[in-house]
């Protein structure tokens, strides 16, 4: 016999003055259990409404609506008894602290991803709770050890601010999944002796020290994860976990050996990489199911396995470490689809890996490889190739075999020769090439329409740049410390490119002109021909008092020096500029020039008139034209004070370099002996 009743609930909220009177209808049975109270159920639920800012939720659907049953109000679900046994409220702006609610017949309480703050009760009257998923709130406190809750299966209170030590939850003989990652918790990390059925365990993310536990009464732990905490000391042999499937204990401060694990047969996944873990790399010899190793950032020694017996591995991260030796070819791995082992002191040839058709990622930068580069054959599902910061040398393979490649660098290496079209690689999103010893001009790249990134910068390069208007996705292209002048560059036009084209290397060579006092000398800088637009400035490093010809055409690559004065010596520098690349100048090389003269006066001056030296005045270079094997150099001043520059100088051919920057100002005479016969030359030092 079932009766239907009325109750009157009296609800108070903060958008009310007064008690409002709420009619909720209830349909209830005599024969529910004693310890269901439909009654009391929907009290609690106006409760836990009100706590938590009910009325600013994101769904709120039939909450306290008048006549609306609660079995039809958002996120809740009642049992076959008629009582709640399922409260669902994740990702709804659930706002206030949670309070201590009474659902006898609960089983299942999501909270997940709202803003929940304050503690948390231990929850003593939810006794048939199963579920409690609390994560991704602003809870603080200490986790309780929810001691009535001995139907708790799962657990997962993550990325709150709880804070203190973790209970050993010794009264939770049911649970299986605990996750309390990303918190604030400390201390050691219980043995969790009682918890036998446990299946997963995540404290990852706290502050947790103190030594890793073995675990030896979780024999059905199937995923360990106790990465980024401070926890130290050697890590155990789990050899009582024998179900392990992964383990994850990266970002710590584990030292030691690693184990081999040989009791692990089922694992598939060890990540244990920014540790402080030394020694060899074990073989993992009894590991047929590992499909993820990574041990990067640690202080690893020795050699690289060659992994002949781990046929499933198919992510191998040794990174950042201390390895030495050649890179095995991993002929029995293949199904490997990403290899790193970068940042080591690897050494010798690259393998062609003709048994890793699998291969997507193959990063070997910053080691000491040598010899060519391979065209990689063997590897038509490559997507990205880092061999950058090594010592390859020989020409850049087209990679035509390999079509897949998204991502190529292999910068900071010497290189040389050409650049390739890399016409079959037209997936390509980013190619750098940069400090090589590249040379030639840069080819088309119509071929490649998703280019999004190529820097050349710092080779040899020179002449033509495309316009790469068919690289129509490019988003930055680098040419800079190159041999492009203005006549090359002024080609890209493409305002949408973050174009990097700046400093270029010298341009010229180093040149010497010898040419007779009061001639005329035409120079040809052989640069930018065709442009009219660049300007010329001319700059006598040896006398900064020296000026251009204002009558000289500025915009023109050639200077003429009329009627040449020992003035005229010294030492030039070329700088050009174009205001449509404004962020550069061009420089040239040295060009030293030697004006000789029959009669010695004070600029160029030599008993026999066999020497001369400019510019004299001198302040910080003197150079002098002289033949023959300089023995000794010396300077003598008008007080007989000998003073010896027989180290500070440099010898170009018959030009003489002397180093004046530590002579004081004054009058001396220079004294140049070689193995026939000593020279001298008057010098005046201005400084």
């Amino acid at each position: 016999m079932k009766l239907n009743n009325t109750t009157v609930v009296s609800v108070c909220t903060k958008y009310f003055n007064c008690i409002l009177s709420l009619t909720i209808a209830i349909t209830f049975s005599l024969d529910i259990a004693a310890q269901c109270n439909r009654r009391n159920d929907s009290l609690e639920l106006v409760k836990l409404y009100n706590a938590t800012d009910g009325p600013n939720w994101t769904n709120r659907t039939n909450w306290l609506i008048l006549d609306k049953s609660i079995n039809t109000w958002h996120g809740i679900t009642l049992d076959g008894n008629g009582c709640v046994s399922s409260i669902e409220l994740s990702n709804n702006k659930l706002k206030g602290d949670i309070i201590n609610l009474n659902f006898p017949n609960l089983v299942t309480l999501n909270l997940y991803t709202n803003q929940l703050t304050g503690e948390i009760p231990n929850f003593d009257k939810l006794p048939n709770m199963s579920q409690l998923l609390l994560g991704v709130n602003q809870l603080t406190g200490n986790i309780p050890n929810f001691n009535k809750l001995p139907n708790l299966t799962t657990l997962y209170l993550e990325s709150n601010k709880f804070n203190g030590t973790i209970p050993n939850f010794s009264y939770l003989l049911n649970l299986r999944n605990i996750r309390l990652f990303n918190n604030q918790l400390s201390g050691s990390i219980p043995n969790f002796d009682n918890l036998s059925k446990l299946l997963s365990l995540n404290l990852s993310g706290n502050q947790l020290s103190g030594d890793v536990p073995n675990f030896n009464r979780l024999p059905n732990l199937t995923n360990l994860n106790l990465s980024t905490n401070q926890l130290s000391g050697p890590i155990p042999n789990f050899d009582k976990i024998i179900n392990l499937q992964s383990l994850f204990l990266t970002n710590n401060l584990l030292s030691g050996p690693i184990s081999n694990f040989s009791f692990l047969a089922k694992v598939q996944r060890i990540e244990i990489s920014n540790n402080v873990l030394s020694g060899s790399i074990p073989n993992f010899d009894k590991l047929p199911n590992l499909q993820s190793l990574n041990l990067s950032t640690n202080q690893f020694t020795g050699t690289i396995p060659n992994f002949d017996k781990l046929p499933e591995l198919k992510a191998l991260q040794l990174q950042v470490n201390q390895l030495t030796g050649s890179i095995p070819n991993f002929d029995k791995m293949p199904n490997l689809t990403h290899l790193q082992v970068s940042e080591n002191q690897l050494s010798g040839t690259v393998p062609n890996f003709d048994k890793l058709a699998s291969l997507l990622w193959l990063r070997l930068y910053n080691n000491q490889l040598t010899g060519n580069i391979p065209d990689f054959t063997y590897l038509p599902s490559l997507t990205d190739l880092n061999l950058a910061n090594n010592n390859f040398s020989g020409p850049i393979p087209n990679f035509s075999l390999i079509p897949n490649l998204l991502n190529l660098d292999i910068s900071n290496n010497r290189l040389n020769g050409a650049i390739p079209n890399f016409n079959k690689i037209q997936k390509v999103h980013t190619i750098t090439l940069a400090s090589n010893e590249l040379s030639g001009s840069i080819p088309s790249l119509v071929d490649l329409p998703e280019l999004q990134y190529f820097d050349i910068s710092n080779n040899q390069l020179s002449g033509h740049i495309p316009d790469f208007t068919n690289n129509k996705k490019l988003l930055e292209l680098k040419v800079g410390s190159n041999y492009f002048t203005f006549e090359n560059l002024l080609n890209f036009k493409n305002s949408l490119v973050d174009y990097k084209y700046t400093p270029q290397m010298k341009f010229y060579k180093d040149t010497t002109v010898t040419i007779a006092q009061n001639k005329n000398l035409i120079f040809d800088l052989k640069i930018d021909s065709s442009i009219k637009s660049n300007s010329y400035t001319w700059i006598n490093t040896s006398n900064s008092s020296w000026v251009m010809d204002p009558n000289q055409d500025k915009s023109s690559n050639k200077y003429t020096f009329n009627n040449l004065q020992l003035k005229d010596a010294g030492k030039y520098i070329v700088q050009v500029k174009n205001d449509s690349l404004p962020l550069l100048t061009l420089e040239s090389n040295l060009i030293t020039l030697a004006i000789t003269t029959k009669n010695s006066d004070s600029n160029a001056a030599s008993r026999d008139g066999n020497i001369i030296c400019f510019a004299n005045p001198v302040r910080d270079y003197l150079t002098c034209e002289l033949e023959g094997q300089i023995i000794s150099i010396h300077l003598i001043s008008v007080s007989g004070q000998k003073i010896d520059l027989t180290s500070s100088f440099k010898k170009h051919e018959s030009a003489l370099e002397i180093n004046f920057s530590n002579i004081s100002s004054g009058a001396y005479t220079l004294c140049l002996s070689t193995a026939r016969e000593t020279k001298k030359a008057k010098i005046i030092v201005v400084k």
